[in-house]
């Protein structure tokens, strides 16, 4: 099971609930807080979780604003786990500090095997300390400190500790500071030490395997890169594109959106985590605008803005083909909301929109609702963890109560009352389409709750309706009381039945 990703700062009370649930919790094994901004405090909060928490086993607060102070409370917790195995804190501004708290930890702790420090400002003296921690630590078998500050003193200090080490099987030092001397003498030091190691345990383990924490590896010179547009020219590529995580850019972005504009294979483009701002999303939003048989594309976590929104929005708007959009964890505001409802309206193949995890706010769940009139291709809409509150809501709901298309919406992670969970059970009265809304982690209490049970008598699509957590947001005596969820599940499993008999194919008529 993997946490909602979600993004927030420390003094958010979403985040602060997480966290407490965490600490008690024995099923979620996969933390993802990528993006989520928690900084030093939010990693303290971590921390203080993985002391108690006995089955978390991966953990990612990449880009998630956290210095060394952050870090070394995180070794403090980690020192205290005994079930976290993999560790992403890339892209984060640790320090050598950082790196050396991360160290002491790593001499005690038994049971890490992967920790990604590419992007950390990581020095020659954190270089050492890590050097220094890998004497004696027989576990860790993937290091990552790409795109670091490491020059000739931290690669000889890692491959001095590589001649008694025969745990660690990968350390990437790409794209550091080295030296020419370090690049000829440490760093072949090192490959042939992690070689040896690798053949010891029998375990080959690609660069850029899936199951090791992703940094940047493919940059727009880099020959994979070139090769890679190439055939994009020449038509020769499977219809599905994968390049999470490879830190393209903007220029990279202009590459592959000059040659797509072209290309009549592709249909699944993946672009998540490429370091693509604005200028990325504007060259790729031109390529969308001549390109007919993309209909799947991932921009998420690009820290793309409401600039790159607009441009995006304009291509999609002269397209025909696209369906899906992913731009959860950019740094959309209300702006570039508009922006896509605008497109919205005239798009009639979107069928899927993902903007979760931005900054739309009231104003841009208003300006998505009023597409909602008029667009009758949308089918799922996710707005989780947007700063929405009752005004927003309101105003969806009312929009929903004319669309006959949506079926899935996604408001979680919101600050959504009771006021909005009245206006959604108005909605819900006439609507007949909707199926699932999400609502978990919002600011809903008893008023709420009883007014969504006393819609469901009524209404009979509904299948699913998730109000976990919203007690913390509430006092004791305005939370959801236990009477009306039970009235709302059992008014939920009555529709789910009703779905599953009106699929279940018609019996075969007597034979005479």
């Amino acid at each position: 099971m993997v946490a909602q990703e979600i993004r927030c700062d420390e003094a958010d009370l979403t985040f602060k609930a997480l966290v407490e649930d965490l600490k008690d919790n024995t099923t979620v094994t996969h933390i993802d807080l990528k993006g989520s901004k928690i900084g030093d405090a939010g990693a303290e909060a971590v921390a203080k979780c993985l002391k108690e928490n006995s089955a978390v086993m991966r953990i990612n607060l990449t880009f998630s604003g956290i210095g060394a102070a952050g870090a070394e409370a995180l070794a403090q917790g980690l020192m205290q786990n005994t079930a976290a195995t993999r560790i992403d804190l890339g892209m984060n501004d640790l320090g050598d500090a950082g790196a050396e708290a991360l160290a002491g930890c790593l001499k005690k702790n038994s049971r890490i095997t992967c920790m990604n420090l590419g992007m950390c400002g990581i020095g020659d003296a954190g270089a050492e300390a890590l050097a220094g921690c890998l004497k004696e630590n027989t576990t860790l078998t993937f290091l990552s400190l790409e795109f670091n500050l490491i020059n000739e003193a931290g690669a000889e200090a890692l491959a001095g500790c590589l001649k008694d080490n025969s745990s660690v099987t990968h350390i990437d030092l790409s794209n550091n500071s080295l030296l020419p001397a370090a690049l000829g003498g440490a760093m072949d030091a090192i490959e042939t030490a992690l070689k040896r190691n690798r053949d010891v345990a029998k375990q080959v383990q690609a660069v850029e395997s899936d199951e090791e924490p992703e940094g940047p590896s493919v940059l727009p010179g880099h020959p994979r890169m070139q090769a890679l547009v190439q055939l994009l020219e020449e038509n020769s590529v499977a219809d599905s594109l994968e390049l999470a995580g490879h830190a393209i850019g903007a220029a990279g972005a202009e590459a592959l959106a000059g040659c797509l504009k072209l290309n009549s294979t592709v249909t699944r483009i993946n672009l998540t985590r490429n370091h693509l701002f604005d200028a990325g999303a504007q060259a790729l939003a031109g390529c969308f605008k001549d390109n007919s048989t993309i209909t799947c594309i991932n921009l998420a976590e690009n820290i793309i803005g409401d600039v790159g929104a607009k441009e995006l929005a304009v291509g999609f708007k002269h397209n025909s083909a696209v369906t899906h959009i992913e731009l959860e964890n950019n740094n959309v505001g209300a702006a570039g909301a508009e922006a896509l409802a605008g497109c919205l309206v005239e798009n009639s193949t979107v069928t899927r929109l993902d903007i979760s995890s931005n900054n739309i706010g009231d104003a841009g769940a208003e300006a998505l609702a009023g597409c909602l009139r008029l667009n009758s291709a949308v089918t799922r809409l996710d707005l989780a963890s947007n700063k929405i509150g009752d005004a927003g809501t309101e105003v969806l709901a009312r929009c929903l109560k004319e669309n006959s298309t949506v079926t899935h919406i996604n408001l979680g992670l919101n600050s959504i009352g009771d006021a909005g969970a009245e206006a959604l059970a108005g909605c819900l009265e006439s609507n007949d389409t909707v199926t699932h809304i999400e609502l978990a982690y919002n600011f809903i209490g008893a008023t709420g709750a009883e007014a969504l049970a006393g819609c469901l008598k009524h209404n009979t699509t509904v299948t699913h309706i998730d109000l976990a957590n919203n007690h913390f947001a509430s006092p004791e005596a305005f939370r959801p009381p236990p009477e009306a969820l039970r009235a709302i599940e059992a008014a939920l499993e009555r529709n789910r039945d009703l779905a599953q008999r009106a699929q279940a194919p018609a019996p075969a008529s007597a034979q005479p």
